[in-house]
């Protein structure tokens, strides 16, 4: 548990520190880059409350999956994911604690954060000015924790319909929590909402693909298991491909790979769009940036011989900056352009 035991006079919400803002920036660059780098669009008021909400976040990821790595890749190099989605991990690495007791202390960190009471750490005692100058409410980041609970105890995920609710309620949280900071918009309409969920569930859904060797290794299939059978695959198989560190140019996997690619590939599309909406300049390049980070994780996984058993996806800041026009391309894009994006292919997504 990250707070303090000793009880302390609440924070100044009016008056944050500037250590608090240098320990959020450099926590988010650490843990979700593609956030730190969206964010870098935002003027500073903005761009700070950015960090804070995501040291927030990776710290009930912390509590929920304390096992949560990079991409779980063979090598032990590379960029680490701009989503929050966690790899699995079963109750003996969890210390025996129950998803529920977890759960609890989720809920005890949280009103240490918005009673202001110091947690002994400047990335995080930034949060309670945050939380009031943008009414980020408390319940959004219990349904996180509670999306991420159940996410991280689910061992198969039978239907992409069931992964992407839980990938709503974990990545589209963060999504919605990061559009009412970019937009200053505490309550948004339902077609606003779906765009924004499509940029959670596209992020959640990619980063899944690199996170299949330690997903297995945690006794876990994230992807739709009525994709595995559609291309031919079982649980066998997957654990060939971890052990071996490859899939060994199997057609299986490659078509697979193309499914759940192009099914990212639509939503990005659809997430593109909530672009039109937003009013200011840095807003419009934030979210845009956000995608681009996306389209360039995207294009490195369709690239010919990628194999997500043996190679991470590496992103330099060139790799997301070069991404940025076709965002703002795809923001006024007909439909029918979700499924050409760096060629990739025009299967039907469920």
């Amino acid at each position: 548990m990250p707070v303090s035991d000793t009880q302390h006079q609440p924070l100044d919400a009016s008056a944050p520190r500037a250590s608090a803002g240098r320990a959020a920036a450099a926590a988010c660059r650490t843990v979700w880059p593609d956030v730190a780098f969206a964010a870098s669009f935002l003027p500073k008021t903005q761009r700070h409350a950015v960090h804070c909400s995501t040291v927030v976040l990776n710290q009930i990821v912390q509590i929920i999956d304390p096992a949560a790595r990079g991409d779980g890749a063979c090598e032990d190099s590379g960029d680490k994911t701009g989503c929050p989605t966690p790899q699995a991990c079963g109750e003996t690495c969890q210390g025996g604690e129950s998803p529920k007791q977890r759960l609890d202390v989720c809920s005890s960190v949280l009103d240490y954060l918005f009673t202001g009471q110091p947690t002994g750490r400047d990335d995080l005692d930034g949060f309670l000015a945050v939380s009031q100058e943008f009414d980020l409410p408390r319940e959004a980041f219990l349904t996180f924790a509670a999306g991420l609970s159940d996410l991280v105890n689910t061992p198969r995920v039978a239907t992409w319909r069931r992964l992407r609710e839980s990938l709503q309620t974990t990545c589209g949280v963060a999504a919605r929590l990061m559009w009412s900071i970019v937009s200053g918009e505490s309550t948004s309409d339902d077609a606003t909402l779906a765009q924004v969920d499509a940029l959670g569930s596209a992020a959640g859904l990619i980063a899944v693909i690199g996170r299949m060797p330690h997903d297995w290794r945690a006794e876990r299939v994230p992807l739709p298991l009525d994709d595995l059978v559609q291309a031919g695959l079982n649980d066998r198989d997957i654990g060939q491909c971890t052990e071996a560190c490859s899939v060994d140019s199997d057609p299986r996997w490659h078509a697979l790979m193309r499914l759940e690619t192009t099914r990212a590939s639509n939503l990005l599309t659809g997430a593109a769009k909530a672009i039109r909406l937003l009013e200011q300049g840095s807003a419009k390049r934030a979210w845009a940036a956000f995608i681009a980070a996306q389209l360039s994780r995207l294009r490195q996984m369709t690239r010919p011989g990628f194999d997500p058993f043996a190679q991470r996806v590496r992103l330099r800041i060139w790799d997301r900056l070069m991404h940025i026009p076709t965002a703002f391309r795809l923001a006024t894009a007909p439909a029918e352009a979700s499924t050409t994006i760096h060629g990739i292919g025009s299967e039907q997504t469920r």
